[in-house]
């Protein structure tokens, strides 16, 4: 469920169509998977940015991504450096790590 006070409510509607096209009733979730840490590249001011030198984007947002080992983005999560991620929410199963 989207918040009013959530910083991303704006393309919250986006990512939750794309998840909806990857849930496991339509896609067979493969049995290898892996998350990714992605950085997508912003330079205005917000207090949401993450400064990341070792990423080539440098400083923007922070997306924890569920991948396929084949490429694929299953799923995703939006993170800040104001909030804490629940990695339980990420996904529509349960992780064995």
């Amino acid at each position: 469920p989207l918040l009013d006070n959530q910083w991303y409510k704006k393309v919250e509607p986006l990512a939750t169509r794309f998840r909806n096209a990857t849930t496991p009733q339509v896609y067979e979730l493969p049995q290898n998977l892996s998350i990714d840490e992605q950085l997508v590249k912003f330079k205005g001011r917000s207090k949401h940015t993450i400064q990341m030198n070792s990423k080539a984007a440098g400083q923007g947002y922070k997306i924890y991504s569920l991948c396929s080992t084949d490429g694929y983005m299953i799923d995703f999560r939006f993170s800040s450096a104001t909030e804490k991620l629940d990695f339980h929410a990420l996904g529509h199963f349960t992780f064995y790590i």
